[in-house]
């Protein structure tokens, strides 16, 4: 037992294995370049499709807060009625542009 497990045996592995981890440390840095190509590759790859698959909600949004504003300034009476007009036809536009 004492031969497979001692002192002497870990030498005698680490002096087998030696040349192995040699190559093995030569080969590191290309290792390293095409993992972090492939590592590269994917993460573009996945923000081309998080791109082509996302919605812009901020248009028809923005279109629905204008048109808000717009009928609470005539709902409250504000003293010049076509801005809230003017509000609300403008976020009708971006309601529809955002819709497309």
């Amino acid at each position: 037992m004492e031969e497979q497990a001692g002192p002497g045996a870990t030498l005698e592995r680490m002096r087998r294995d030696l040349p192995e981890l040699g190559r093995a440390i030569e080969n590191l840095p290309v290792v390293l370049r095409r993992l972090g190509e492939k590592i590269t590759d994917e993460h573009n790859s996945a923000d081309n499709e998080k791109d082509a698959t996302t919605i812009d909600h901020s248009v028809p949004m923005t279109g629905g807060a204008v048109m808000i504003s717009g009928a609470l300034l005539l709902g409250l009476g504000f003293q010049w009625p076509w801005l809230g007009w003017s509000m609300l036809l403008a976020g009708g536009a971006l309601l529809a542009l955002g819709r497309r």
